[in-house]
């Protein structure tokens, strides 16, 4: 259950961060990169109190910003998160899987797929 909420909280902080640099792009009054606080509030609670129950270390997440700044062709990018499927600066990017001619990462898909949507975005 541990790794399970880990993952999750992973995959939370990956798509905040995503939406932000995508909105930075596509929205002229984007807010600005930093201001994650509200995106991400509810997982550190949730790491906060997972750590004081279990008694192991609060989650920690990649640090996605700079990871979806890296110079990485789009064929080269998780089709949701838009993340690098590898990266020499992470090494602990999740496993990439292939669906429907695409790479994802799994924990993407997996969302995806079982919460929004057989069809992923684009196909």
């Amino acid at each position: 259950l541990v790794a399970a909420l880990r993952q999750m909280y992973t995959l939370g902080h990956t798509l905040a961060a995503a939406l932000r640099w995508l909105s930075a792009i596509a929205v002229a009054d984007a807010r600005a990169a930093d201001d994650d606080d509200d995106d991400t509030a509810e997982l550190d609670a949730l790491s906060a109190r997972v750590a004081a129950l279990t008694g192991t270390e609060p989650f920690t997440a990649l640090d996605a910003s700079a990871l979806l700044q890296t110079p990485v062709a789009m064929a080269q990018r998780c089709a949701l998160s838009l993340m690098p499927l590898s990266c020499a600066e992470a090494a602990a990017l999740p496993s990439v899987v292939e669906w429907h001619g695409r790479s994802f990462h799994a924990p993407c898909l997996n969302f995806w797929v079982n919460n929004v949507s057989s069809q992923v975005p684009g196909t």
